[in-house]
């Protein structure tokens, strides 16, 4: 699990272990995963709009759905603060406004319900 914050620094968790790094990559915390760790990026990865997580550790929301694009059951959610969204081929997928890779797993039902309701 990995979660790039706004000022471009990183938080993640791999084998148990928590990491946080600064912008340019060096590891400036290094310890083991607590519960609470997982949560904070589980909620990042299923926030609306492109949720990430502030300098404080806070929730930060996208902006409001700018585009969205359905095919079958793949559908893409572009905000219009850049962020997007979305479901192909069963993976989810969320992208900063620079187009990086924040999130990349298997799409989970809420996902796919959170996505699909921005259609209706």
């Amino acid at each position: 699990m990995e979660v790039t914050l706004s000022d471009g620094s990183r938080i993640e968790i791999e084998d148990g272990r928590f990491e946080r790094k600064d912008a340019s990559g060096r590891t400036i915390e290094e310890r083991p995963a607590t519960r609470r760790d997982y949560a904070r990026l589980q909620q990042a990865g299923t926030a609306s709009g492109g949720g990430r997580i502030g300098p404080n550790g806070s929730i930060r929301g996208g902006g409001t759905v700018a585009k969205l694009e359905t095919n079958g059951r793949n559908i893409e959610v572009t905000y219009s603060d850049g962020w997007k969204e979305e479901i192909e081929a069963g993976r989810y997928e969320l992208k900063d406004a620079s187009g990086r890779t924040v999130i990349q797993r298997p799409a989970r039902p809420s996902d796919r319900a959170r996505l699909f309701a921005a259609a209706r």
